[in-house]
């Protein structure tokens, strides 16, 4: 586990007790720590006495919603808010107008297709055999266009409703076999290439290949492109071809990427190491190292950061020669952090209690404070003439040369995790979206929603992230737009980087993984 200090672990994702990268509930000063802030009670009480107001993790987006209780209800119970978690039970209404209690929690009532287990569910007050909401009708066009649907009078029900009787799982035939108001609802083909196309299976347009139709998400031949062909080692899955590169790693928690090469730190274990992008044995660069964080590359050195901890010391700044070597100390500063180099410098953020965004030349020297007090400095990157950084609450940055800090971001309530640029613009995550700025300041763009993304990285077309909590890496057009599923079935990814041709991640697992783009 790496260990931060309190203050830093409240208002980080840290690793937990087993290892598993974890984001706080809220962020949480020392002092409000070791008061009992992200306990997790919301700051109210459990009976919901005395009109108490807390939050509710959103296991969605990660962020909070409010939660609103009132001691006494018009049952005499209590009444439940919007999204307050399981509080309903039938003898507590909910205080929303128009909301319906559903499996505890209440909500808007379903419509039509829906799932729903009770007629109170639904918007029609009808709920389905099968498991569905149904509507009111006043002929058979009214509903699916199936021999399973019909629009006749049901026992109980004053007007005419749409029903229906299952005969098993959506085929490709225009149906709707599973009641479930959309006809052909997840139907599959079993010939490869074949699509469910208008209630018939065909072979999709792009499919072709030299007039025979191939399964492009995963014929290893024909791998998201006719005539893409993977190497021996990798498998086709969604169109993408996917190499294990190295397993068996003790919790990767960094990536970065140089002359056909990747590195990475094994955290727990200590260890610096890299492996050939075409695969191959892990070389250790370096080892005994005391929690290894982030890294860095130039030309000659790889560059990383020491968490350190109460029992074993400070952190420090180190390199090591790229074909490996004696680490070489280049700082001992309190709980560093991220870490960027350029032609002269090496940067990097400190964490509570002396948050600071600082500098030192490559062959070590003089430290140099290029902003001092940032909020729980995160991610680090710099370009020809800035220094940028992500903090909990927005995004900064400042001249290589010092001086006045610029905010190109405020952020209220989201967590600013990674950082990526390029020539323009600044992308980022937060705890519940993938977005982008100038580097000049402006408008912020969201370019996508997501649970919990992570590590980011750019190309000249897309930007791809990591989605830790389920597993996925994502990819989207700069300017936004469909976003394009690069791997899926990932033990939770945590870092991205990426070359001319592939994508790279790691995985609390320990792999070292890599896709075609």
């Amino acid at each position: 586990m790496i260990e931060r200090g309190m203050a830093f672990a409240s208002a980080r994702q840290m690793p937990s007790s087993t290892g598993l990268w974890l984001r706080p509930a809220s962020a949480c000063t020392l002092a409000m720590v070791l008061a009992g802030c992200g306990s997790g009670d919301g700051g109210g009480n459990e009976d919901g006495g005395g009109g108490s107001t807390g939050t509710s993790p959103d296991t969605t987006t990660g962020t909070t919603n409010p939660t609103t209780t009132a001691s006494v209800g018009t049952t005499g119970g209590p009444i439940c808010g919007w999204e307050s978690g399981p509080c309903c039970d039938g003898s507590a209404p909910c205080m929303d107008d128009g909301f319906v209690c559903i499996e505890g929690t209440c909500a808007p009532p379903r419509a039509f297709g829906e799932p729903c287990t009770e007629d109170t569910h639904c918007s029609s007050n009808l709920c389905l055999d099968s498991g569905h909401c149904s509507q009111a009708c006043t002929t058979e066009g009214d509903c699916p266009p199936a021999p399973e649907w019909s629009c006749a009078t049901l026992d109980g029900y004053p007007s005419l409703m749409c029903q229906c009787t299952s005969s098993g799982p959506d085929a490709c035939d225009g149906h709707d076999n599973d009641c479930d108001g959309t006809v052909d609802d997840g139907a599959t083909c079993e010939e490869p290439g074949f699509t469910c196309q208008a209630g018939a299976c065909a072979c999709a347009p792009s499919n072709w290949c030299d007039g025979v139709c191939k399964d492009l998400a995963s014929d290893p031949e024909n791998c998201g492109a006719c005539g893409a062909v993977c190497d021996a080692s990798a498998t086709c899955v969604g169109g993408h071809c996917l190499t294990t590169l190295a397993s068996g790693q003790d919790k990767p928690a960094d990536l970065v990427l140089r002359g056909g090469s990747i590195y990475w730190t094994n955290n727990p274990e200590g260890t610096i190491r890299s492996v050939s992008i075409d695969g191959g044995v892990p070389v250790t660069l370096a080892s005994n190292q005391l929690h290894p964080t982030h890294l860095t590359i130039d030309a000659t050195h790889v560059y990383w950061t020491t968490g350190g901890d109460l029992q074993n010391g400070p952190g420090s700044v180190m390199k090591v020669p790229l074909e490996g070597g004696a680490p070489i100390t280049l700082a001992t500063p309190t709980l560093p952090w991220a870490i960027a180099v350029d032609a002269t410098h090496v940067y990097w953020t400190g964490s509570d209690p002396n948050a600071a965004v600082l500098e030192l030349p490559l062959d070590g020297g003089a430290t140099t404070t290029l902003a001092g007090a940032p909020s729980s400095p995160w991610a680090l990157t710099v370009d020809d003439s800035g220094v940028y950084w992500t903090e909990y609450g927005g995004v900064r940055k400042v001249a290589k040369a010092g001086g006045t800090v610029t905010t190109l971001v405020e952020v209220d309530i989201m967590q600013v995790d990674d950082i990526a640029t390029d020539a323009t613009t600044v992308y980022f995550t937060t705890h519940s979206a993938v977005m982008k700025v100038a580097k000049a300041g402006g408008a912020v763009t969201t370019l996508a929603e997501q649970g919990f993304p992570r590590g980011i990285a750019v190309d000249a077309s897309h930007v791809y992230w990591a989605d830790q909590d389920n597993g996925f890496i994502f990819r989207v057009p700069l300017d936004g737009g469909s976003i394009d599923t690069v791997a899926s079935d990932q033990f939770a990814p945590f870092d991205v980087v990426v070359d001319a041709t592939s994508v790279y991640w790691n995985t609390f697992s320990g792999n070292i993984m890599k896709a075609s783009k």
